[in-house]
């Protein structure tokens, strides 16, 4: 899904998807074997950042890593350099191409999907994280094996992987029926219209299929009807 993008968005990306489940398995920490608690204050402390540092750390990190892809995105988006000579997004009725046939114009209109995903996510990340839990002692390492498992595939895959994270912070994606998939920020809802430019996320090269979209349109001149 991110290939051609830089390995430090991809694990933004990643641990934005996870992050309900890191929770979920944070929470869990309290759930493990029960610690003695001493009167001493030291101890006290110890018990303390293992009940509530971690889920804090996951959600904090979580923060940080959105607000990273939002700025991201925005940056991308924002300069021209980023722009791809050879693809655009039609919000049209009618079907468009590139004159002289010099790229591909994605139909929007046809079977295009919003933050798709979600039963998938829970099915595949949050609902193994819960049954581990009530299976055995083992389902902290068990459960971050199957995380770790989750990158990988996100790593190597160009399949979508759902985020419930990311619409928080104000970023969308749509997913075409021709399996595009095209980022975009709440601001730009009501211009979702026209036959729109896209930028690239990192490496524009064959295999990448995912672009953020730009708030610029292609002219009349430069398309045709398909």
């Amino acid at each position: 899904m991110l290939f051609g993008t830089s390995l430090f968005f991809r694990a933004a990306y990643f641990f934005t998807s996870f992050s309900p489940a890191l929770f979920l398995l944070s929470l869990n920490f309290r759930l493990e074997k029960e610690l003695c608690v001493a009167n001493d204050f030291i101890n006290h402390m110890l018990v303390f950042i293992i009940y509530w540092g971690f889920p804090i750390l996951v959600v904090g990190l979580a923060v940080l890593s959105a607000i990273y892809i939002q700025k991201y995105l925005l940056k991308r988006l924002e300069h021209k350099k980023y722009e791809v000579s050879n693809k655009a997004v039609n919000f049209n009725m009618c079907s468009k191409k590139f004159k002289n046939s010099r790229g591909h114009v994605i139909q929007a209109h046809e079977g295009i999907k919003i933050n798709s995903g979600f039963i998938a996510f829970a099915i595949s990340v949050v609902a193994p994280s819960v049954v581990l839990t009530l299976i055995n002692d083992g389902h902290i390492a068990s459960s971050l094996l199957i995380i770790v498992m989750f990158f990988l595939l996100l790593m190597m895959s160009n399949d979508v992987f759902p985020n419930i994270i990311l619409p928080i912070f104000g970023v969308h994606l749509m997913v075409t029926r021709d399996n595009y998939n095209i980022f975009y920020l709440s601001k730009q809802n009501d211009f979702l219209s026209g036959i729109k430019k896209l930028n690239s996320l990192g490496n524009a090269g064959g295999l990448a299929r995912t672009y953020v979209l730009s708030n610029d349109n292609y002219s009349d001149i430069e398309m045709e009807d398909k």
